[in-house]
């Protein structure tokens, strides 16, 4: 085979094994809670129990929004009708959710998303890891 040939099956099967990002962006909508946080130093914080959930859902492949809902035992949420816009930004192949409200602008990279799992960092080197919401089940 020629050298050209080669470069293009290789190119192919790379792009075929990897998730486009697009995919993965979709993999953001849904309900989110925090497992832990890994702070610069190495020290994490585990979390237990939350009473709070984060939602993200997306508008566009470009932008969506984020909320806390608290959980209720019946399976709906409480919500207190704040919630934060965000951009998605494709940055030298990494992709970020950017933050701009009246009060700050911040940023997080997305570093890991799939169906079970989200992990991000922000400016500050704070890994966050979240894992999908379950709903409350009492048996």
């Amino acid at each position: 085979m020629k050298p050209s040939l080669i470069t293009l099956i290789l190119i192919l099967v790379f792009n075929s094994c990897s998730t486009p990002v697009a995919e993965q962006v979709k993999q953001l909508n849904g309900y989110w809670e925090i497992e832990k946080v890994e702070l610069p130093s190495g020290e994490t914080k585990t979390y237990g129990i939350n009473r709070t959930v984060d939602y993200i859902e997306l508008k566009n492949d470009t932008s969506g929004i984020r909320t806390k809902l608290s959980p209720k035992i019946d399976g709906s949420f409480i919500s207190n009708n704040n919630y934060e816009i965000f951009s998605l930004i494709n940055k030298e192949g990494k992709l970020y959710m950017i933050y701009n409200t009246p009060f700050s602008k911040w940023e997080e990279e997305i570093l890991k998303v799939d169906k079970d799992q989200l992990i991000v960092i922000n400016t500050e080197k704070l890994k966050y890891f979240y894992k999908r919401y379950q709903k409350l089940s009492i048996d």
